[in-house]
């Protein structure tokens, strides 16, 4: 019997260092790299008294949202039945594609890693490829579709790998381990990855599936970014957000390696940047909670939304004007986006529409009056019809028709 006890503590700890490591990679840091307090409450909500969570219909404030849709303009108001469940199973990662056939929405389930595909004139779910994966924390499609790469931890539970896929086949490819940031190009199978060198410095690779050489175009003594590749020509890395420190957004040319400060000095910066560049939608953290703003990259000039939501919960529409963001029914507290990302806040969102020229904002739909949905990983089909989304509370896919 002792044993067995000695066998099960064994593997208990084995599994407690293997969370550790990836959300060590995953999770934003503070300026001396240590984790922030309370990290680990996402991955360990059993282990966490109630009273600790902010409750999920309060939202971590008692002073409800400006922009709560029991006060907005309805006038779009699409139909309930509009909203819909894509998925009971965990999803680690979704694409949207447009084809002669049709729409298709294909996604990556948490365990097993197994690509699925749904094609929107039949509604049957596919399964395309099956994995060895036992559990995908993570799952980026490339910009075609046709490439994934899954995150998950070695068997050691002390590495975070990363494998690529080629959808619809068993064939693929392992990148370095512990990549700290990923992100797909926007109009190919190529993807930016940093790792970090011997030296402990930044480096940053695009690599190419299809076996062309991989190029460095980034190498830098600060490691703690997270990146975004929305225009052909330029990668954004800004750095991680925490509410008591001032972040930066920089562009990184893809031909040269140049890097230009784009904005910054902003308390808990999140930012999304639309396909041509042009506008980019950011959250700053003040005393009283969290902003939303459009800020116009080609006259440096600034639009308040009158939102309070993270960009991360915003995407743009295909015509890079308008964008949609998850927007928390009550107000995030000023210790955001660091609570919502370690798990200690949850909320109940709405979705709104923003148009980037104007800073004009309109009232979609609340999709958390039947269940509760904290929008994350937002996406559109390629003809702006439809929003996709995954619920962060449970980790299921979601559709939102925007046509009413």
């Amino acid at each position: 019997m002792g044993k067995k006890i000695l066998l099960l503590i064994s593997g208990i700890i084995l599994i407690v260092i293997g969370i550790g490591t990836f959300i060590y990679f995953k999770a934003p840091k503070n300026p001396d790299g240590t984790l922030p307090e309370n990290t680990f409450k996402n991955f360990f909500p059993f282990g966490v008294s109630s009273t600790s969570i902010i409750d999920q219909n309060n939202n971590g404030s008692d002073s409800p949202n400006p922009n709560n849709p029991n006060n907005a303009d309805e006038t779009i108001l699409v139909p309930q039945e509009n909203l819909k469940q894509v998925t009971t199973s965990e999803v680690a990662g979704a694409f949207a594609s447009n084809s002669l056939s049709g729409t298709s929405v294909r996604y990556v389930e948490k365990v097993g890693g197994v690509v699925h595909e749904i094609p929107d004139s039949t509604k049957v779910d596919e399964e395309l490829v099956a994995t060895s994966i036992p559990f995908a924390y993570e799952s980026i499609f490339d910009s075609t579709g046709n490439f994934v790469i899954n995150r998950y931890l070695d068997e050691t539970l002390s590495k975070v790998q990363s494998y690529l896929s080629i959808v619809g086949s068993n064939s693929g490819q392992y990148l370095p381990e512990n990549i700290l940031a990923l992100s797909p190009s926007p109009n190919s199978g190529s993807y930016f990855y940093i790792t970090v060198d011997d030296s402990d410095k930044a480096v940053g690779i695009i690599f190419t599936p299809n076996g062309s050489k991989s190029v460095k175009i980034l190498n830098s003594s600060f490691t703690e970014w997270n990146s975004d590749w929305p225009t052909v020509n330029n990668i954004y890395l800004t750095t991680k957000p925490s509410w008591n420190t001032k972040g930066y957004i920089y562009s990184l040319n893809t031909t040269t390696g140049i890097q230009n400060k784009v904005f910054g000095g902003i308390n808990g910066l999140t930012t999304k940047v639309n396909q041509s560049g042009s506008h980019m939608l950011y959250s700053e953290t003040t005393r009283n909670g969290v902003g939303l703003y459009v800020y116009n990259i080609k006259n440096s000039s600034t639009l308040n939304t009158n939102l309070s939501t993270i960009s991360d919960k915003c995407v743009f529409a295909y015509n890079m004007i308008e964008a949609y963001c998850a927007v928390p029914n009550n107000s995030p507290s000023s210790k955001n986006p660091d609570n919502w990302y370690q798990g200690i806040e949850s909320f109940n969102d709405s979705i709104y529409k923003i148009n980037t020229n104007t800073g004009d904002t309109t009232y979609i739909m609340n999709i958390s009056s039947k269940k509760g949905i904290d929008a994350v990983n937002l996406f559109l089909d390629k003809s702006n019809n439809t929003l996709y989304f995954i619920n962060k509370k449970d980790s299921t896919l979601w559709s939102l028709g925007l046509v009413k």
